[in-house]
C-alpha cells in the first residue's frame, strides 16, 4: 500500500462534523440508481454482550428457522461457556445471553444443575477434566438440542477413578435447559459450515467491506451489500446464515472489539433514513475504515458506503483493483467518490473529463473558508493542481530514483540504456547492478520508471520492440529467477564500488543515509537509465475524485477536503505534502526521526564508518532533484501482466528477446484499443 495509507490518520473529528457553511456548491444532478448499491438493502446491527469472550469466538452452530436465525457461540480460548442468540428475520433479538448449561465447571469442579437430579453421576463430587457441548440441531419454533460429553475424575490425584458421561440436552427458544438424558448409542454429527449454499449453487463472498452474492464459478451476481451502512467497521464476518436472496444474518467483531449482530434485508423499509455517499476504492485499509466509521457516527443525514474493488482483484493488488474499477465506471457505474490508492491516473481522468463525468474542484478549493489562503507547491501545481483544471485531490506524493557513486557516474555522463549496458558488462559475475534484484523485480523497475517510454495511451501504440528494451530484457535474463538464490551483498565488501540503489525515500535524511552508506561516500542521483529521459519519478500516493451528475457532490467535498487542511498537510512524515505550507514544513525536517540529530555509525567488514547528517548543500541537492523531476511513475496492471508473460517465456528460452518485444507490442496495442 502507498505511504498515504501507511500514515496514521489522526485528523480531528470536528472536520467531519462541520457542515456546509462557507463552501460553495458543486453542480448537482440525479443519482444514478440503476448502477448504485443503494437499492440492495441495508443492515440493522446491534452490539451483543459477550463478556465471557476474551478476544475471539467460534460459532459452535447456527441455523435459519421459520422464525429467524439462531447462533451458539463459545470462547475460542476456553469453550466452557456458551452464548445463545435468537433473532427474528427482521433483526429483532428475541434472546441474547449465556446459554444455561445443565453441567458446568466452577473452580475446577463439576457442577450439576437441579435438572440433573435423575442422572447417575449427579450425587458425587468430581474434578473437571473436560465438559464439551456440540452437535446442535434446531427446531422451527426456536427450541434446540445438543450433546454434552463429560470427562471427570473423583479427585485430582485419583486419575484411575475417571468417569465419563454422554448426554442429550434440550433447550427452549430463550436458552433455558428443558431436559437432559443419558445417551447409550453413538451419534453422528453433520459437518458445520459457516456459509449456507443456495439452491441454485450460488453462495456469498465474505469480505472486509461486506458481502456479495456469487455463483458456483465465483462470478459476482450482485454488487456489494452495503455492510458499512451498519455504522460499524466490519473486519469480516465470523459467521453468516443465509435465508434467501433477500435476507441473511451475520456476526462479526468491530474495530473496537465489540461483538456485533447484523441482519440484512433487501429493500427493507425503516432501516435507514440517511442519504448514502458511495465511495468506490481500490483498497480499504483499517485506517480508512476507521475514518468511515467515525464519519457515519457523527453524521445523521449522510453515511459513507464502500465498494472495495481489492476484494474482487484476483491478485489482491490495488493495481488490478484500479483496472476493475475503471472498467466498471466506463460501463456506467457512477460512485459519488472515487479513491485511487495506486496514484494519479492522468489519462483516465482526461477520459472522464471529456465526457463531463468529473467535478472540477478549483472553485470549491480556493473559496473554502477552512482552506483560506491555500496555495500549492510548484511541483504539485505542475503535476496535479493546474488552476481551473483540478479534477482530483492528491494529498501527497513520493519520489523514487536511482543513486550511484559520484566517481563512476559523472554528472555530465550520458545515462541511456547503452551506458547502462556498458556499466553492467564491467560487473563481476557475483555482482548485480541493483541489490537483491530478480528477473521479475528488474522488469517491474523498467515499467515503473520507463513505462511511458514504451506505452502511448493517446495514440494507442506500444514500442517495446526496440534495441533499448531488448537490451534491458537480455540483462534481466542474467539475474536470479528467485530471491532465495541471490547472494546478499549489502553488508559485504564486494558490494562496494559502483553499485546502484533504487527505491522511494520520504525524508532527505533517509536518502543521504542510504546513499552514503551503500555508495561508500559521495553519491549522485542519476535516475533510471532511459533513451529519452533518465530520471527519478514522481508518484501520487493516492487521489480522490468526485463524479458529477449526482445529488450529493457538496457533501462529497466535505468528506475529502480535510486532506488539504493546514493541520493535515503540516503533519506529514511519510510523504511529500502538496500545499506550499506543508511542503515548507517538510523541507525543514531533513533528518529521519530515528537518528536526529546524531550522526549515524555503522560497521562494514569490521570497519566502523560514520554517516554525517546532511549539510545544507547536500539537502539542497536532494530537494533540487525532486523539484526538477517531471517524470511520472508508470502503473498499469494489464500492461505489466502482458510484459511479464512474454518476459517469462524469454527467460525459459522458448522465444527470443526480439520475439518477446514484438508480442508485447501486439498485445498491449490490442489492450489499448479494445
Amino acid at each position: 500500500m502507498n505511504s498515504f495509507f501507511r500514515k496514521l490518520f489522526i485528523s480531528c473529528l470536528l472536520l467531519f462534523v462541520l457542515c456546509g457553511c462557507g463552501k460553495p456548491s458543486l453542480e448537482a444532478g440525479d443519482y444514478n440508481t440503476e448502477t448504485s448499491i443503494l437499492n440492495e438493502g441495508a443492515f440493522k446491527s446491534q452490539i451483543i454482550d459477550t463478556s465471557f469472550i476474551s478476544e475471539s469466538f467460534i460459532c459452535e452452530s447456527y441455523t435459519v428457522t421459520d422464525s429467524g436465525y439462531e447462533y451458539i457461540l463459545s470462547n475460542f480460548d476456553q469453550g466452557k461457556n456458551l452464548y445463545f442468540i435468537n433473532v427474528s428475520a427482521e433483526g429483532k433479538v428475541i434472546y441474547s445471553g449465556d446459554l444455561v448449561l445443565p453441567i458446568s465447571d466452577k473452580d475446577g469442579k463439576v457442577i450439576f444443575s437441579d435438572i440433573c437430579k435423575d442422572l447417575i453421576l449427579q450425587p458425587y463430587e468430581f474434578i473437571t477434566n473436560s465438559i464439551d457441548y456440540y452437535g446442535f440441531s434446531f427446531n422451527d419454533d426456536g427450541s434446540f438440542s445438543g450433546y454434552c460429553n463429560l470427562y471427570a475424575s473423583l479427585s485430582e490425584r485419583d486419575q484411575n477413578g475417571s468417569v465419563t458421561g454422554f448426554y442429550k440436552v434440550q433447550w427452549s427458544a430463550d436458552g433455558k435447559c428443558i431436559s437432559i438424558v443419558e445417551c447409550t448409542e453413538e451419534v453422528e454429527f453433520e459437518d458445520y459450515h459457516t456459509v449456507r449454499s443456495l439452491s441454485d449453487g450460488a453462495n456469498y463472498s465474505i469480505a472486509s467491506s461486506g458481502v456479495s452474492r456469487v455463483d458456483a464459478e465465483g462470478n459476482y451476481l450482485s454488487k456489494y451489500f452495503d455492510f458499512i451502512n451498519s455504522d460499524m467497521v466490519a473486519l469480516g464476518f465470523e459467521v453468516i446464515a443465509v435465508r434467501d436472496d433477500d435476507s441473511f444474518s451475520g456476526i462479526y467483531k468491530d474495530a473496537v472489539g465489540n461483538t456485533v449482530l447484523a441482519c440484512f434485508n433487501r429493500n427493507a423499509d425503516g432501516f435507514f433514513n440517511r442519504t448514502a455517499i458511495l465511495l468506490a476504492c481500490t483498497d480499504l485499509d483499517i485506517s480508512l475504515m476507521e475514518d468511515i466509521y467515525n464519519y457515519n457516527i457523527y453524521h445523521k443525514d449522510f453515511r459513507i458506503t464502500v465498494y472495495d474493488y481489492s476484494d474482487r482483484a484476483i491478485s489482491g493488488t490495488p493495481q488490478e483493483a484500479w483496472d476493475l474499477l475503471k472498467s466498471d465506471i466506463e460501463g456506467g457505474l457512477s460512485p459519488d467518490i472515487i479513491l485511487n490508492s495506486t496514484g494519479y491516473d492522468k489519462d483516465f481522468i482526461s477520459t472522464l473529463c471529456a465526457d463531463d463525468r468529473l467535478s472540477e474542484l478549483s472553485d470549491v478549493i480556493y473559496k473554502d473558508s477552512e482552506l483560506k489562503g491555500i496555495s500549492f507547491s510548484d511541483k504539485a501545481s505542475e503535476l496535479f493542481y493546474e488552476k481551473d483544471k483540478i479534477y482530483a485531490v492528491v494529498p501527497s506524493y513520493s519520489y523514487d530514483t536511482v543513486l550511484g557513486q559520484a566517481g563512476p557516474f559523472d554528472v555530465t555522463s550520458s545515462w541511456d540504456i547503452s551506458a547502462f549496458s556498458s556499466f553492467t558488462s564491467t560487473l563481476p559475475e557475483y555482482k548485480y547492478a541493483f541489490d537483491n534484484d530478480t528477473q521479475v523485480t528488474f522488469i517491474q523497475k523498467i515499467l515503473f520508471y520507463d513505462g511511458y517510454d514504451y506505452v502511448d495511451y493517446r495514440n494507442g501504440t506500444a514500442s517495446f520492440d526496440s534495441e533499448g528494451f531488448t537490451s534491458l530484457l537480455n540483462y534481466a535474463s542474467t539475474l536470479p529467477a528467485d530471491i532465495s538464490a541471490i547472494n546478499l551483498l549489502r553488508n559485504s565488501e564486494s558490494y562496494q564500488g559502483g553499485a546502484l540503489i533504487a527505491g522511494d525515500w520520504i525524508r532527505i535524511g533517509d536518502i543521504h543515509l542510504d546513499a552514503t552508506k551503500f555508495c561508500q561516500g559521495q553519491y549522485i542521483d542519476i535516475g533510471f537509465p532511459s533513451d529519452s529521459n533518465p530520471s527519478g519519478v514522481i508518484s501520487a500516493d493516492c487521489s480522490f475524485m468526485v463524479m458529477s451528475g449526482n445529488a450529493n457532490t457538496n457533501e462529497c467535498w466535505t468528506i475529502i477536503r480535510r486532506y488539504l487542511t493546514s493541520e493535515y498537510q503540516t503533519d506529514y512524515t511519510l510523504s511529500i505534502p502538496v500545499t506550499a505550507e506543508g511542503y515548507a514544513a517538510w523541507k525543514e525536517n531533513v533528518y529521519p526521526t530515528a537518528w536526529k540529530p546524531e550522526d549515524f555509525v555503522y560497521t562494514l567488514d569490521g570497519v566502523e564508518y560514520t554517516v554525517f547528517s546532511p549539510n545544507e548543500d547536500e539537502a539542497a541537492y536532494i530537494v533540487s532533484k525532486i523539484e526538477k523531476c517531471d517524470k511520472m511513475a508508470f502503473s498499469d496492471y494489464y500492461v505489466e501482466q502482458i510484459v511479464m508473460d512474454y518476459a517469462a517465456q524469454f527467460f525459459e528460452g522458448t522465444i527470443s528477446a526480439e520475439q518477446a518485444a514484438q508480442s508485447i507490442d501486439r498485445d498491449v496495442e490490442a489492450y489499448l484499443n479494445s
